[in-house]
């Protein structure tokens, strides 16, 4: 006997064609007019009895499940196979300095460059524990982790030399404001076994040089197209991803359908970039006055800007929001048990949004002798299952797993849903071809 799953989604899309979802299994599929209320009812029944194609079909899809399966404990049991993988992560910060001011950030950038006694307890560590680890992933990160290119270059080489000796995988990723990502700067991180990057690009140059201006107030809009373009004409490896994040404020909205045009011509459907399409964020930074204006708040102003997207010509652009929507695609990567964040003065942190919190965000510090010294209390607080009754009903509760910000959590005693819009992501998927048309 079977029973629909209880993280199946459905919705009907401007066709009204239904479209399923399930949010554990990541099928999606989609039903025609005619056939849709068949499907839908189907899918609400409390128990199937009958075997046919179509029934076999949606359960080797997810759809469909053995009347006796507990579906919560199924996520938990892959949220614990997540905590088990034994990859040491460590987000790095060479410098928490930054050439930028960005209207929206929430950094103090209280401290400068990492020093070489931190960097050498960093070898240390991982020299004295690779065994323990079935490999190690870095992220760089800052302020701006290529303002102190010195630190990244000496600590990756001797990283990738530890790792190959031990025979254990190395690779990195960086998130960069893109300003100083030269042509010879990301040929010298992808040596390095930098594979993807994350760059921030606000829109078109007015709104982007309005966002993201350097310390100076100077432009930086020109600067980052130019080692952008250059590295797509000029690399022939296949072997990176950029990640080109796009945050939107209310007034750019409209700009939406050129931006993603001009996306399309620049890019031209290469594989190797990816668009992250978000919302200007308010992050509670010094500077949270001058969001007022501009913060998408109210839900009319949500639809506008995601139905912008939903109308313009999207079926070439790989987008990078659809990872969320994979198993555990929306955890935090500091609710991972193996992932520590080094600051610039060698503490140890979980968090890489709240760097001044010292009493919720700062576990101990990293020795020069290697040695990682932490109250193991507070780091379980978390990776430990976080999940509340709400949760457990969720349909949401395979993508996120309750764990969508342990720091909030951590601090407030209740787990944090993750920001996502599922009926749109859906929606633009539909329109992108992800779904398959299925029948009875």
């Amino acid at each position: 006997m079977l029973k629909p799953s209880k993280f199946n989604y459905l919705m009907y899309n401007d066709k009204n064609e239904l479209l399923m979802f399930n949010t554990f299994s990541g099928c999606k599929s989609k039903a025609l007019p005619e056939q849709a209320k068949y499907f839908e009812d189907l899918l609400n029944k409390p128990e199937i009895i009958e075997s046919n194609a179509l029934t076999e079909h949606l359960t080797e899809s997810g759809m469909l499940v053995k009347a006796n399966v507990n579906e919560v404990l199924k996520v938990e049991a892959a949220f614990y196979d997540l905590q088990s993988q034994s990859i040491l992560t460590l987000y790095i910060l060479p410098t928490e300095q930054c050439n930028f001011n960005c209207i929206y950030c929430n950094e103090k950038f209280e401290r400068g460059k990492m020093n070489e006694e931190i960097q050498e307890g960093i070898i240390s560590f991982i020299r004295r524990n690779i065994t323990s680890y079935t490999g190690v992933k870095v992220f760089w990160f800052g302020g701006e982790p290529l303002l102190e290119m010195d630190v990244i270059s000496r600590l990756s080489v001797r990283i990738k030399e530890i790792c190959k000796k031990a025979k254990r995988s190395y690779s990195a990723h960086i998130t960069t404001n893109g300003y100083l990502l030269s042509y010879d700067s990301f040929c010298e991180l992808l040596k390095n076994n930098v594979f993807v990057y994350q760059v921030t690009l606000d829109g078109f140059k007015e709104s982007h040089d309005s966002l993201r201006p350097l310390a100076n107030k100077e432009p930086t809009y020109d600067t980052i197209i130019h080692n952008l373009t250059e590295i797509k004409k000029k690399s022939k490896s296949g072997k990176f991803i950029i990640n080109l994040r796009a945050n939107f404020t209310k007034k750019m909205t409209p700009s939406i359908p050129h931006f993603l045009d001009w996306y399309n011509n620049v890019f031209d459907c290469d594989p190797r970039f990816c668009l992250y399409i978000s919302i200007v964020a308010n992050l509670d930074g010094a500077k949270v006055e001058e969001l007022n204006d501009i913060v998408i708040k109210r839900r009319e102003d949500e639809i506008a800007f995601y139905g912008m997207i939903y109308e313009s010509a999207i079926k070439k652009i790989n987008f990078a929001n659809h990872q969320h929507l994979r198993l555990g695609g929306c955890i935090c990567i500091f609710g991972i048990k193996n992932a520590f964040l080094i600051d610039a003065e060698g503490n140890i942190r979980k968090c890489s949004c709240h760097l001044s919190d010292d009493k919720q965000n700062k576990l101990g510090k990293f020795l020069n002798t290697g040695a990682m010294v932490f109250d193991a209390d507070i780091h379980m607080n978390w990776f430990v299952s976080q999940k509340s009754d709400k949760c457990k009903e969720c349909t949401l509760l395979p993508i996120c797993m309750g764990h969508s910000c342990p720091y909030y959590y951590v601090v407030k005693g209740i787990p944090k849903c993750p920001p996502i819009d599922l009926d749109f992501m859906l929606k633009i998927m539909d329109r992108q071809g992800y779904f398959e048309l299925i029948s009875y």
